[in-house]
């Protein structure tokens, strides 16, 4: 990715963690986590990111692991939400139910009842006839659990931390210029009343 888009931020901070100099290595914006991928089969790059779905196939593809992202980097926010200001002051209501409702799907989507309902739709979808494939998919959701409304101080602090050492970020940021967490906190609430 772009130098400071998702895929090249993972990657900085991963080769940091592990001791690397960044400035010593050549990144190439490939673009997303596909075509990451095809490059790397094709020779055009040595490394790069891919999602789980080849991890679960490296021998099929000819390629090896380096890193877990999950594993390596646990505290990393792979996913959040955003929201303006004046969505956050004006919309509040609107912002807390759509939490809510992700929140249940997230729900539903990690837990052993969306093992046949994922397999099926994942089969649909992308016109793969092999079922296995799906339930790996699955199974590293249920597994992981990645998804949730929610994120940790811890998380965002480490982030603030790994975009300072990467130099993308100067100083941290208190935390109330940051993020409002209260919006997820209420739509687990809401969830709660809901029943």
């Amino acid at each position: 990715g772009a130098p400071g888009a998702l895929l090249h931020h993972m990657m900085t901070t991963l080769l940091l963690k592990n001791g690397v100099d960044v400035s010593k290595v050549n990144f190439v914006n490939i673009g997303s986590s596909s075509a990451v991928f095809r490059a790397v089969l094709a020779g055009t790059v040595d490394a790069g990111p891919c999602q789980n779905n080849v991890h679960y196939n490296q021998e099929d593809y000819g390629i090896h692991s380096l890193a877990e992202f999950w594993t390596e980097l646990p505290n990393y926010p792979y996913q959040a939400c955003y929201a303006s200001i004046d969505a956050i002051e004006n919309r509040r209501e609107t912002l807390v139910r759509t939490l809510a409702a992700f929140q249940s799907f997230y729900n539903f989507l990690q837990s052993e009842k969306a093992a046949d309902p994922f397999t099926e739709a994942y089969m649909k979808v992308t016109g793969d006839k092999e079922p296995a494939r799906a339930m790996e998919q699955w199974k590293f959701v249920f597994d992981e659990k990645p998804f949730s409304i929610t994120m940790p101080w811890d998380s965002i602090d480490y982030l603030q931390k790994a975009n300072i050492e990467a130099g993308i970020q100067r100083e941290e940021i208190p935390h109330e210029r940051v993020a409002d967490l209260s919006l997820a906190e209420d739509a687990l609430k809401l969830i709660e009343q809901m029943g």
